[in-house]
Order: C-alpha cells, then sequence, then structure tokens
C-alpha cells in the first residue's frame, strides 16, 4: 500500500467521523464568536462576512473531496480482491469436494447423509 492511499484512509476515517464533526462545529462556533465578540477591531481577524473563514473551508473542501474518492477507490479494490481470493478458494473447494467423492465412490465408501 503506497503512502497517499494510507493517507486518504486515514483522512476519511477522522473526517468521516462525529468526532471531527463536533471539533468542526466547536471550531467554526468559536471563530464567528469571537470575531463577532471582539471588543476592538485590533483583536478582530477576520470580521463579518468571514472571507478568511469562508477561503479556508473552501480549501478544505476542495481537497476533503478527492481525498474520500481516494479512499473509495482504494476500497473497492480490496474489496475486488477479497471477491477474487474467495472465488479462488470456492473453487479449491469444490475441486477437492469432487476429488473427495471420487475417491469415495472408487473405494466403495459409503458416505452417511
Amino acid at each position: 500500500m503506497r503512502l497517499g492511499d494510507r493517507l486518504a484512509s486515514t483522512v476519511s476515517h477522522a473526517v468521516g467521523s462525529w468526532w471531527f464533526v463536533g471539533i468542526q462545529t466547536l471550531g467554526l462556533i468559536a471563530w464567528v464568536v469571537l470575531n463577532t465578540l471582539a471588543a476592538t477591531k485590533a483583536i478582530r481577524w477576520d470580521g463579518y462576512p468571514y472571507v478568511f473563514l469562508n477561503l479556508m473551508l473552501s480549501f478544505q473542501a476542495a481537497y476533503t473531496g478527492p481525498i474520500l474518492l481516494i479512499a473509495a477507490r482504494r476500497q473497492e479494490a480490496i474489496q475486488a480482491a477479497q471477491q477474487k481470493y474467495m472465488l479462488h478458494l470456492m473453487e479449491a473447494v469444490k475441486t477437492l469436494l469432487e476429488e473427495h467423492r471420487n475417491a469415495e465412490h472408487r473405494t466403495g465408501i459409503d458416505r452417511p447423509d
């Protein structure tokens, strides 16, 4: 697994959690409250209409979407490999069962049903 795939998986697990939603919500509330209730304009770093906040959220959305798609593509590849393995395993079990039944038939051993 490549570093980018691992990073995408880690980010998607973090972004897709209630923990992240809660932390981001608290951060946004703090941003708005601190910039709205600040006593002087010198303390306000991003007054209404919160242009810098909008810019940061746009950057986050611009990167989060593709990262989530990368993680989804990686998960699809993992599932495809698992399905291929299961198909191979089922074919091997089927072959072994047929060989066992043929051996029983040749030796005349009766199987209990």
